[in-house]
């Protein structure tokens, strides 16, 4: 996971000063697709590292997963993939016939969802609801990179994030 931060901290401070023009346009791509396969790589170290008793280490894959925009995964893998896993329930499971980019869309929304139901019927707050925690830490997350490193690293970021997801819910889909 520290190589994770490493990477992240060292991608930001490249995009400060990265020229985008056509010429290098490329480039970008290529440094976004490589970025996000490095991250989607540390979702891996987060799963197994939120499996261990000590809460200190749910913290730390909670975090991992609020540094991607995908923080209710912790809950959602840990409180209703398990008890779930390869049934119609689990949107963490592919469908018969359902394609990749079907699947990683409905994993994505229902997982979410899911989360926030559950959430909902043991009457939490707003600011102790997971689901909604979760968005809120993206956007906060994102705020701080926006602050800290400007837009440009912010939408790469984004970008690397949202291409990790993918990766993870395609390996999912498989």
């Amino acid at each position: 996971m520290i190589f994770d931060w490493a990477v992240f901290f060292k991608m930001m401070t490249m995009m400060q000063s990265f020229t985008l023009d056509w010429s290098n346009l490329c480039q970008l791509f290529a440094i976004i697709f490589i970025t996000s396969n490095l991250c989607s790589v540390q979702f891996a170290v987060a799963h197994e590292v939120m499996h261990k008793p000590d809460k200190f280490y749910r913290i730390l894959a909670t975090l991992h997963m609020s540094k991607l925009y995908y923080m209710h995964f912790t809950y959602h893998h840990l409180y209703r993939h398990h008890y779930q896993v390869a049934t119609p329930n689990d949107p963490s499971t592919s469908l018969k016939g359902e394609n990749v980019y079907e699947f990683v869309v409905r994993c994505i929304k229902y997982s979410w969802k899911g989360v926030y139901n559950d959430e909902q019927k043991l009457g939490k707050p707003f600011l102790q609801n997971y689901a909604l925690l979760s968005i809120l830490s993206s956007l906060v997350f994102a705020g701080l990179v926006y602050l800290v490193f400007g837009l440009q690293p912010m939408i790469v970021h984004s970008l690397v994030a949202f291409g990790s997801i993918f990766y993870l819910e395609s390996i999912n889909y498989i």
